[in-house]
């Protein structure tokens, strides 16, 4: 009887569990014992697809791999018929994000998002996603992600069909399965719809040539988001002075 693994995808999987792992190779068999192995002495249930592929879902571990080879995963067909062909899959932790920049994106525009934190690497699976909730989750994958060191990713945002509700957040998986959870907020910014002033009033005192304190306004969205530099709009206001608590009462204001 021939069997044996022969690759495995993803080749790594996030330490605290749950990656779904593909395993080819030949000779498996549909049986209820059929079980995976992680590096010698984990065992997880198989499930059968043909006699080249099962799948099983990795589990959680104590700690990251040592190399970068990883540990092996072997296939039992039953208790004393296992495969011994040492294919590795390297656990790694959790990637965590410090920073985005920037840290928001108007929605019919694409744009690179610089992605700075710990714990990202390498390879074929990498994937971003943009997430509000109310939304279904955008996801990119490669070419769409770039891997620049230890420390930095790159997330490319596509165009959306709408902006996204707040708050909504940037998350990131090396095994392409295990996000992040850094709650790093990321707005996707729509048309401006009303305007914000801040603040809501001013107060003045009485003199020859009251000092203005600084006053701004911003365009927002539907959503409330400062629109900002995506707003090339020109918008007329007109601002009112009265006695403080007799607003019926204006002031006439000489320039």
């Amino acid at each position: 009887l021939l069997y044996a693994v022969i690759r495995v995808y993803p080749v790594v999987a996030d330490m605290n569990g749950g990656t779904l792992i593909q395993v080819t190779g030949e000779g498996f068999t549909s049986m209820s014992s059929l079980q995976c192995i992680f590096a010698g002495e984990y065992y997880g249930p198989a499930t059968y697809f043909n006699s080249t592929t099962v799948r099983c879902v990795a589990p959680a571990v104590s700690g990251t791999s040592e190399s970068c080879g990883g540990e092996s995963l072997e296939v039992a067909l039953y208790p004393g018929l296992t495969t011994k062909n040492s294919i590795g899959l390297r656990r790694i932790s959790t990637p965590a994000i410090l920073s985005l920049e920037p840290a928001k994106g108007f929605y019919t525009e694409g744009q690179w998002v610089t992605v700075r934190g710990y714990g990202f690497l390498s390879a074929t699976t990498l994937a971003c996603r943009f997430l509000a909730v109310g939304r279904a989750p955008v996801t990119v994958r490669l070419p769409h992600v770039r891997a620049i060191s230890g420390t930095e990713m790159q997330c490319y945002q596509p165009p959306v069909p709408r902006p996204f509700p707040v708050p909504s957040y940037l998350e990131v998986a090396i095994d392409g399965q295990i996000y992040s959870q850094s709650l790093i907020r990321y707005d996707i910014v729509g048309l401006p719809t009303s305007l914000e002033l801040d603040p809501l009033t001013l107060r003045l005192s009485a003199a020859a040539r009251p000092l203005l304190p600084p006053l701004r306004v911003y365009t927002i969205d539907e959503f409330q988001h400062r629109v900002l530099q995506y707003d090339v709009g020109t918008y007329v206001g007109n601002v009112t002075v009265y006695p403080e608590g007799q607003p019926g009462q204006l002031v006439r204001i000489d320039s």
